[in-house]
């Protein structure tokens, strides 16, 4: 019974330290943890990058459009078709 009296006296006198240490310790493991989840997000960032520059097109070069059609239709806006008065 003495000893467990002795160690929670003890536990009270350096309840900060205690309290301090276990902080740290709190602190230093998640440190560790962001640590390696950032270099894992690194690889699978650069994983992602290397994949999109390996993907092509499915049609690379495009048809030039026919713009004749637009051209006509400006035409036909800019001198209306008008009936003759007479």
């Amino acid at each position: 019974m003495n000893r467990i009296i002795r160690q929670l006296r003890v536990v009270g006198v350096y309840y900060d330290k205690i309290a301090a240490l276990t902080v740290l310790l709190a602190l230093f493991t998640s440190l560790l943890v962001l640590l390696i989840r950032v270099g894992t997000d690194q690889a699978e960032h650069e994983q992602f990058t290397r994949s999109l520059e390996k993907l092509s097109p499915a049609h690379p070069r495009p048809e030039p459009l026919d713009l004749t059609v637009f051209r006509e239709a400006r035409s036909r806006l800019r001198e209306p078709f008008q009936l003759n008065p007479q």
